[in-house]
């Protein structure tokens, strides 16, 4: 049961974040950080599938997360990264309409619902390993940081 649930919350998640992607980012010609924004920069150029890229882009990220992390966390990780390339090329009919033609607005929900908001990822959780906060300790960490965020938008 536990693996339903939190295979399904990252399938939700996944979604509205590849839907965030294509109905803010991508119509405001908006970069993302990290790989996401690498990825969008050569979709603006050579017109590839963005989600194609971050499966590419994100095989170093899943070799460390398998070397470092253990086989648990680097199956979450392809799981995840799979997921919502699939949505996000599935959802790229979004990028068609625009839904705002003001570019701050399309950032600020973009922010607001975006991907990889309450996930710090494999070097996120590479420093909280090396800071030697439990996972207790994480979740309080990465809520607060969220809260922030938002508070500031």
């Amino acid at each position: 049961m536990d693996y339903c649930k939190r295979y399904f919350i990252m399938v939700m998640g996944c979604l509205i974040g590849a839907c965030g992607f294509n109905a803010f980012l991508i119509p405001a010609h908006l970069l993302s950080g990290g790989l996401s924004g690498i990825a969008i920069i050569f979709h603006y150029l050579l017109d590839w599938p963005i989600g194609v890229q971050l499966i590419v882009f994100n095989l170093p990220v899943f070799y460390i997360a398998y070397r470092v992390f253990g086989r648990l966390y680097a199956v979450d990780t392809l799981i995840g990264t799979v997921l919502f390339s699939i949505c996000i090329d599935a959802t790229s009919f979004l990028s068609d309409y625009k839904l705002l033609d003001d570019m701050m607005l399309a950032a600020i929900f973009w922010r607001s619902i975006g991907w990889n908001r309450f996930w710090p990822g494999v070097s996120g959780q590479r420093q909280y390993r090396r800071l030697g906060c439990r996972r207790s300790c994480r979740q309080k960490v990465l809520f607060l940081r969220c809260r922030i965020r938002y508070l500031c938008a």
